[in-house]
C-alpha cells in the first residue's frame, strides 16, 4: 500500500502523500478552540469534535494547554 501512495505521488508529481503532517497557525488553533468549546457546550463529547477537526485527542489536549488561556481577537 506505501508503495502504492510513493508511486502515485511520483506519477502525479505531488510530492506530499496522504499521510503528511498538517501544521496549523496559533489563530487558526485558537478559532478551533473557540469552535470546539461551543460544540462540547452544545452537548459534543471530545472525542466527536477532534474528529470534526480532523485532529487527535492529544493534539486538542496539548492545544489546550498551550493556548487555552488565549482570547480570539474580534
Amino acid at each position: 500500500m506505501l508503495c502504492g501512495l510513493i508511486a502515485s505521488a511520483i506519477v502525479t508529481g505531488h510530492e506530499r502523500t496522504e499521510m503528511s503532517r498538517r501544521r496549523h497557525t496559533p489563530e487558526q488553533i485558537i478559532r478551533k478552540l473557540a469552535e470546539g468549546n461551543k460544540l462540547l457546550a452544545g452537548g459534543m463529547t471530545v472525542e466527536e469534535a477532534c474528529r470534526e477537526f480532523a485532529i487527535a485527542e492529544s493534539t486538542w489536549g496539548r492545544w489546550l494547554s498551550q493556548y487555552g488561556r488565549c482570547k480570539q481577537r474580534a
